[in-house]
Protein backbone atom coordinates (compact mmCIF):
# COMPACT_ATOMS: atom_id res chain seq x y z
CA UNK A 1 0.00 0.00 0.00
CA UNK A 2 0.96 4.18 0.00
CA UNK A 3 -0.12 7.09 0.88
CA UNK A 4 0.55 10.64 -0.71
CA UNK A 5 1.15 13.45 2.32
CA UNK A 6 1.80 16.91 2.31
CA UNK A 7 0.69 19.33 -0.62
CA UNK A 8 -1.22 17.98 -3.87
CA UNK A 9 0.47 19.59 -5.70
CA UNK A 10 4.02 18.11 -4.64
CA UNK A 11 2.56 15.08 -2.67
CA UNK A 12 5.56 13.06 -0.94
CA UNK A 13 4.70 9.27 -1.79
CA UNK A 14 5.26 6.45 1.32
CA UNK A 15 5.10 3.14 0.74
CA UNK A 16 4.05 0.95 3.42
CA UNK A 17 5.17 -2.63 2.79
CA UNK A 18 3.88 -5.20 4.97
CA UNK A 19 6.43 -7.98 6.40
CA UNK A 20 5.56 -11.46 5.14
CA UNK A 21 5.02 -13.85 8.40
CA UNK A 22 7.07 -16.31 6.30
CA UNK A 23 9.93 -16.40 3.70
CA UNK A 24 10.25 -17.42 0.26
CA UNK A 25 10.96 -21.13 -0.94
CA UNK A 26 14.15 -21.90 -2.74
CA UNK A 27 14.98 -24.54 -5.26
CA UNK A 28 18.45 -25.42 -7.31
CA UNK A 29 18.95 -28.42 -9.19
CA UNK A 30 21.97 -30.46 -8.72
CA UNK A 31 23.53 -32.60 -11.09
CA UNK A 32 26.33 -34.55 -11.11
CA UNK A 33 28.27 -37.04 -13.07
CA UNK A 34 32.18 -38.60 -12.95
CA UNK A 35 33.08 -40.72 -16.13
CA UNK A 36 37.05 -41.99 -16.71
CA UNK A 37 38.78 -43.98 -18.69
CA UNK A 38 38.44 -47.16 -17.15
CA UNK A 39 34.68 -47.70 -17.38
CA UNK A 40 33.36 -46.17 -14.27
CA UNK A 41 30.39 -43.74 -14.60
CA UNK A 42 28.90 -42.24 -11.47
CA UNK A 43 26.50 -39.51 -11.16
CA UNK A 44 24.36 -37.71 -8.49
CA UNK A 45 20.47 -36.49 -9.78
CA UNK A 46 18.86 -34.12 -7.30
CA UNK A 47 17.33 -31.40 -5.78
CA UNK A 48 17.96 -28.87 -2.80
CA UNK A 49 15.11 -26.83 -0.70
CA UNK A 50 15.64 -23.77 1.31
CA UNK A 51 12.44 -22.14 2.96
CA UNK A 52 14.28 -18.84 4.62
CA UNK A 53 12.83 -16.43 7.41
CA UNK A 54 11.02 -18.90 9.29
CA UNK A 55 10.79 -16.51 11.92
CA UNK A 56 12.40 -12.99 12.78
CA UNK A 57 15.69 -14.29 13.72
CA UNK A 58 16.23 -15.90 10.36
CA UNK A 59 15.77 -19.41 10.47
CA UNK A 60 16.03 -22.03 8.07
CA UNK A 61 14.26 -25.18 6.52
CA UNK A 62 17.18 -26.84 4.14
CA UNK A 63 16.00 -30.72 2.39
CA UNK A 64 17.88 -32.10 -0.08
CA UNK A 65 16.84 -35.62 -2.15
CA UNK A 66 19.20 -36.97 -4.13
CA UNK A 67 19.59 -40.15 -6.40
CA UNK A 68 22.38 -42.02 -8.18
CA UNK A 69 26.13 -43.17 -7.39
CA UNK A 70 25.03 -41.69 -3.49
CA UNK A 71 20.97 -41.58 -2.54
CA UNK A 72 20.16 -39.38 0.00
CA UNK A 73 17.18 -37.34 2.11
CA UNK A 74 18.59 -34.95 4.44
CA UNK A 75 16.95 -32.31 6.35
CA UNK A 76 17.64 -30.03 8.78
CA UNK A 77 16.91 -26.70 10.93
CA UNK A 78 19.42 -23.51 10.46
CA UNK A 79 18.38 -21.51 13.59
CA UNK A 80 20.04 -18.33 14.41
CA UNK A 81 19.92 -17.48 18.19
CA UNK A 82 20.66 -13.99 17.96
CA UNK A 83 19.85 -10.85 16.19
CA UNK A 84 22.81 -10.92 14.54
CA UNK A 85 23.00 -14.19 12.85
CA UNK A 86 26.37 -14.48 14.69
CA UNK A 87 25.42 -18.21 16.90
CA UNK A 88 23.52 -20.23 15.85
CA UNK A 89 22.12 -24.26 16.15
CA UNK A 90 20.92 -26.44 13.42
CA UNK A 91 19.66 -29.76 14.47
CA UNK A 92 19.37 -32.74 11.72
CA UNK A 93 18.91 -36.25 10.27
CA UNK A 94 20.11 -37.97 7.02
CA UNK A 95 19.14 -41.52 5.14
CA UNK A 96 21.86 -41.89 2.90
CA UNK A 97 22.47 -45.20 0.66
CA UNK A 98 26.28 -44.97 -0.99
CA UNK A 99 28.05 -47.69 -3.17
CA UNK A 100 31.95 -47.61 -2.39
CA UNK A 101 34.51 -49.79 -4.49
CA UNK A 102 37.14 -51.60 -2.60
CA UNK A 103 40.66 -51.98 -4.30
CA UNK A 104 43.61 -54.08 -3.36
CA UNK A 105 46.67 -52.80 -5.27
CA UNK A 106 44.84 -51.35 -7.72
CA UNK A 107 43.01 -53.79 -8.70
CA UNK A 108 39.05 -53.37 -7.99
CA UNK A 109 38.10 -56.22 -5.96
CA UNK A 110 34.57 -55.54 -4.30
CA UNK A 111 31.86 -52.91 -4.35
CA UNK A 112 29.69 -52.55 -1.11
CA UNK A 113 26.86 -50.90 -0.63
CA UNK A 114 26.93 -48.81 2.71
CA UNK A 115 23.18 -47.42 4.53
CA UNK A 116 23.33 -44.49 6.69
CA UNK A 117 20.76 -43.15 9.13
CA UNK A 118 22.16 -40.76 10.93
CA UNK A 119 21.10 -37.84 13.50
CA UNK A 120 22.83 -35.31 15.26
CA UNK A 121 22.77 -31.44 16.64
CA UNK A 122 25.45 -28.78 15.51
CA UNK A 123 25.88 -25.61 17.28
CA UNK A 124 28.07 -22.64 15.62
CA UNK A 125 29.51 -18.82 14.88
CA UNK A 126 29.79 -16.88 11.87
CA UNK A 127 32.78 -15.55 12.15
CA UNK A 128 32.79 -12.27 10.11
CA UNK A 129 31.95 -13.03 6.70
CA UNK A 130 34.55 -16.12 5.59
CA UNK A 131 34.37 -18.25 8.45
CA UNK A 132 32.40 -20.33 10.98
CA UNK A 133 32.83 -22.79 13.60
CA UNK A 134 30.52 -25.72 14.51
CA UNK A 135 30.58 -28.59 17.51
CA UNK A 136 28.16 -31.00 17.99
CA UNK A 137 26.97 -34.64 18.52
CA UNK A 138 26.08 -36.95 15.79
CA UNK A 139 24.80 -40.47 15.32
CA UNK A 140 25.11 -43.27 12.71
CA UNK A 141 23.51 -46.80 12.17
CA UNK A 142 25.20 -48.16 9.44
CA UNK A 143 25.36 -51.50 7.51
CA UNK A 144 27.08 -52.54 4.95
CA UNK A 145 26.68 -55.23 2.41
CA UNK A 146 28.44 -56.57 -0.13
CA UNK A 147 27.10 -56.26 -3.82
CA UNK A 148 29.72 -57.94 -5.67
CA UNK A 149 33.31 -59.50 -5.51
CA UNK A 150 35.32 -60.46 -2.07
CA UNK A 151 34.55 -59.62 1.46
CA UNK A 152 38.15 -57.58 2.06
CA UNK A 153 35.86 -55.82 4.82
CA UNK A 154 33.01 -57.99 5.97
CA UNK A 155 29.86 -57.36 6.13
CA UNK A 156 28.51 -54.81 9.26
CA UNK A 157 25.96 -53.25 11.03
CA UNK A 158 27.63 -50.57 13.87
CA UNK A 159 26.36 -47.79 15.84
CA UNK A 160 28.54 -45.14 15.54
CA UNK A 161 28.31 -42.03 18.24
CA UNK A 162 30.36 -38.78 19.41
CA UNK A 163 31.31 -35.43 19.19
CA UNK A 164 32.29 -33.35 15.88
CA UNK A 165 34.09 -29.81 15.31
CA UNK A 166 34.35 -27.84 12.12
CA UNK A 167 36.13 -25.01 10.87
CA UNK A 168 36.11 -22.91 7.73
CA UNK A 169 37.86 -19.88 6.28
CA UNK A 170 36.28 -19.10 2.60
CA UNK A 171 37.66 -15.82 1.24
CA UNK A 172 37.98 -17.39 -2.79
CA UNK A 173 36.63 -15.14 -5.65
CA UNK A 174 34.10 -17.81 -6.83
CA UNK A 175 32.48 -20.64 -5.86
CA UNK A 176 34.87 -22.71 -8.67
CA UNK A 177 38.23 -22.13 -10.58
CA UNK A 178 38.82 -19.20 -7.82
CA UNK A 179 41.94 -16.94 -9.02
CA UNK A 180 42.30 -15.42 -5.65
CA UNK A 181 41.65 -16.06 -2.17
CA UNK A 182 42.25 -18.87 0.63
CA UNK A 183 39.76 -22.25 1.09
CA UNK A 184 40.41 -23.92 4.48
CA UNK A 185 38.97 -26.71 6.32
CA UNK A 186 39.22 -28.55 9.28
CA UNK A 187 37.30 -31.18 10.75
CA UNK A 188 37.24 -33.92 13.62
CA UNK A 189 35.28 -36.48 14.25
CA UNK A 190 35.23 -39.13 17.00
CA UNK A 191 33.51 -42.01 18.24
CA UNK A 192 33.28 -42.86 21.66
CA UNK A 193 30.96 -46.04 23.61
CA UNK A 194 29.89 -43.87 26.62
CA UNK A 195 28.06 -41.54 24.33
CA UNK A 196 25.75 -44.15 22.50
CA UNK A 197 28.86 -46.26 19.67
CA UNK A 198 29.37 -49.72 19.50
CA UNK A 199 32.86 -48.66 18.18
CA UNK A 200 35.69 -46.57 19.74
CA UNK A 201 37.90 -43.83 17.27
CA UNK A 202 38.81 -40.90 16.52
CA UNK A 203 40.04 -38.75 13.21
CA UNK A 204 40.80 -35.05 12.00
CA UNK A 205 41.83 -34.17 8.39
CA UNK A 206 42.05 -30.28 7.19
CA UNK A 207 42.89 -28.75 3.96
CA UNK A 208 44.07 -25.49 2.48
CA UNK A 209 44.45 -24.33 -0.61
CA UNK A 210 45.76 -20.63 -1.72
CA UNK A 211 44.64 -18.79 -4.99
CA UNK A 212 47.24 -16.54 -6.69
CA UNK A 213 47.80 -14.72 -9.56
CA UNK A 214 51.75 -14.57 -11.08
CA UNK A 215 52.04 -12.19 -13.81
CA UNK A 216 49.41 -13.71 -15.96
CA UNK A 217 48.88 -17.05 -14.95
CA UNK A 218 46.73 -18.04 -11.50
CA UNK A 219 48.67 -20.64 -9.56
CA UNK A 220 46.61 -22.84 -6.57
CA UNK A 221 48.63 -24.89 -3.84
CA UNK A 222 46.60 -27.02 -2.16
CA UNK A 223 47.70 -29.10 1.10
CA UNK A 224 45.47 -31.63 3.05
CA UNK A 225 46.12 -34.56 5.51
CA UNK A 226 44.04 -36.74 7.65
CA UNK A 227 45.40 -38.77 10.84
CA UNK A 228 43.60 -41.10 13.02
CA UNK A 229 45.09 -39.76 16.17
CA UNK A 230 46.49 -43.28 17.43
CA UNK A 231 43.91 -45.63 17.18
CA UNK A 232 42.90 -48.24 15.26
CA UNK A 233 40.38 -46.87 12.56
CA UNK A 234 37.89 -48.98 11.22
CA UNK A 235 38.24 -49.20 7.28
CA UNK A 236 34.95 -48.07 6.19
CA UNK A 237 36.11 -45.22 8.68
CA UNK A 238 39.23 -44.92 7.01
CA UNK A 239 40.51 -41.65 4.47
CA UNK A 240 39.93 -42.46 0.94
CA UNK A 241 42.08 -40.81 -2.28
CA UNK A 242 41.39 -40.72 -5.98
CA UNK A 243 39.31 -39.13 -8.48
CA UNK A 244 39.71 -35.56 -10.00
CA UNK A 245 39.53 -33.66 -6.61
CA UNK A 246 41.77 -35.33 -4.46
CA UNK A 247 44.49 -37.50 -6.96
CA UNK A 248 43.59 -37.08 -10.87
CA UNK A 249 46.10 -40.18 -11.00
CA UNK A 250 43.93 -42.77 -9.14
CA UNK A 251 40.14 -43.88 -9.71
CA UNK A 252 37.55 -43.16 -7.05
CA UNK A 253 38.04 -44.76 -3.83
CA UNK A 254 41.49 -46.70 -5.06
CA UNK A 255 43.45 -45.66 -2.35
CA UNK A 256 42.07 -46.38 1.52
CA UNK A 257 44.55 -45.38 4.65
CA UNK A 258 43.95 -44.17 8.28
CA UNK A 259 46.67 -42.06 7.52
CA UNK A 260 47.97 -39.12 5.12
CA UNK A 261 48.85 -36.42 3.75
CA UNK A 262 49.06 -34.71 0.27
CA UNK A 263 50.42 -31.36 -1.67
CA UNK A 264 50.24 -30.23 -4.97
CA UNK A 265 51.03 -27.25 -7.37
CA UNK A 266 48.48 -26.08 -10.14
CA UNK A 267 49.39 -23.59 -13.04
CA UNK A 268 46.14 -22.21 -14.69
CA UNK A 269 45.36 -20.13 -17.65
CA UNK A 270 42.60 -17.98 -18.50
CA UNK A 271 41.43 -19.58 -21.94
CA UNK A 272 38.11 -17.68 -22.60
CA UNK A 273 36.25 -15.10 -20.84
CA UNK A 274 32.58 -16.10 -20.62
CA UNK A 275 31.22 -13.29 -18.45
CA UNK A 276 33.93 -11.24 -16.99
CA UNK A 277 31.92 -8.90 -14.84
CA UNK A 278 31.20 -11.80 -12.72
CA UNK A 279 34.98 -13.73 -13.10
CA UNK A 280 33.38 -16.75 -15.31
CA UNK A 281 35.91 -17.94 -17.78
CA UNK A 282 36.90 -20.86 -18.93
CA UNK A 283 40.16 -22.12 -17.65
CA UNK A 284 43.26 -24.53 -18.89
CA UNK A 285 45.29 -26.61 -16.38
CA UNK A 286 48.47 -28.47 -15.25
CA UNK A 287 49.11 -30.58 -11.87
CA UNK A 288 51.98 -31.63 -9.72
CA UNK A 289 50.72 -33.74 -7.20
CA UNK A 290 52.73 -35.86 -4.20
CA UNK A 291 51.80 -38.19 -1.01
CA UNK A 292 52.34 -40.16 1.60
CA UNK A 293 50.09 -42.69 2.96
CA UNK A 294 50.33 -44.53 6.08
CA UNK A 295 48.13 -47.97 7.31
CA UNK A 296 46.59 -48.75 4.12
CA UNK A 297 43.69 -50.74 4.70
CA UNK A 298 44.95 -53.12 1.56
CA UNK A 299 47.67 -55.47 2.21
CA UNK A 300 50.27 -52.55 0.99
CA UNK A 301 53.20 -50.88 2.59
CA UNK A 302 53.24 -47.48 3.33
CA UNK A 303 54.42 -45.16 0.61
CA UNK A 304 54.89 -42.42 -1.50
CA UNK A 305 52.65 -41.18 -4.70
CA UNK A 306 53.19 -38.73 -7.46
CA UNK A 307 51.44 -38.03 -10.19
CA UNK A 308 50.35 -35.46 -13.04
CA UNK A 309 47.31 -33.86 -14.10
CA UNK A 310 45.79 -31.97 -17.43
CA UNK A 311 42.59 -30.62 -17.23
CA UNK A 312 40.03 -27.74 -18.95
CA UNK A 313 36.94 -26.77 -17.57
CA UNK A 314 34.60 -23.82 -15.94
CA UNK A 315 31.25 -22.70 -14.93
CA UNK A 316 28.30 -23.49 -17.39
CA UNK A 317 24.36 -23.47 -16.88
CA UNK A 318 24.68 -26.46 -15.08
CA UNK A 319 27.57 -26.10 -13.05
CA UNK A 320 30.93 -26.25 -13.23
CA UNK A 321 32.29 -28.65 -16.27
CA UNK A 322 36.01 -30.38 -16.52
CA UNK A 323 37.79 -32.58 -18.93
CA UNK A 324 40.86 -34.10 -17.88
CA UNK A 325 43.17 -36.58 -17.33
CA UNK A 326 45.47 -37.86 -14.97
CA UNK A 327 49.07 -40.30 -14.31
CA UNK A 328 50.21 -41.73 -11.62
CA UNK A 329 53.35 -43.96 -11.12
CA UNK A 330 51.58 -47.58 -12.10
CA UNK A 331 47.80 -45.96 -13.15
CA UNK A 332 45.90 -43.68 -15.01
CA UNK A 333 42.35 -42.31 -15.39
CA UNK A 334 40.52 -40.14 -17.70
CA UNK A 335 37.57 -37.98 -16.66
CA UNK A 336 34.52 -35.99 -17.59
CA UNK A 337 32.59 -33.94 -14.22
CA UNK A 338 29.78 -31.99 -14.73
CA UNK A 339 28.05 -29.91 -11.73
CA UNK A 340 28.89 -30.81 -8.42
CA UNK A 341 31.80 -32.58 -7.73
CA UNK A 342 31.11 -37.02 -7.10
CA UNK A 343 33.25 -37.87 -4.47
CA UNK A 344 33.24 -37.96 -0.44
CA UNK A 345 36.50 -40.10 0.56
CA UNK A 346 38.50 -37.17 1.30
CA UNK A 347 38.46 -33.33 2.87
CA UNK A 348 39.23 -32.34 -0.57
CA UNK A 349 36.61 -33.61 -2.12
CA UNK A 350 34.12 -30.91 -0.43
CA UNK A 351 32.66 -28.34 -2.24
CA UNK A 352 35.48 -25.99 -0.80
CA UNK A 353 38.38 -27.16 -2.78
CA UNK A 354 36.62 -27.50 -6.31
Amino acid sequence: EYRLLDDPAHPALVWLPKEKTIGPDFLRPVIGLYADGGGELNFVLGVQHVRRWLNAYGGQWRNRVQLGFETLFATSLYQPINVAQTFFIEPQLLARRSIEDVYNDGTRIATYQLVDLEGGVELGANLAKSGQVRVGYWLDDRRSKVSTGIALLPEFNFTDAGLSATAILDTRDSPAFATRGVAAQVEYMSSDSSLGADRDWERIEGGLRVSKLFGKRYVWVTAAGGADLGNDLPGDRAFSLGGPQSFPGYAHDELRARSYWTVSGNLLWRMSDQLSIRNKALYGGLGLQAGWLYDRVDPVPDGEIYGVSAYFGGESPIGFITFGAGKSADSWAAWIAIGRPVGKGSILDEALFR
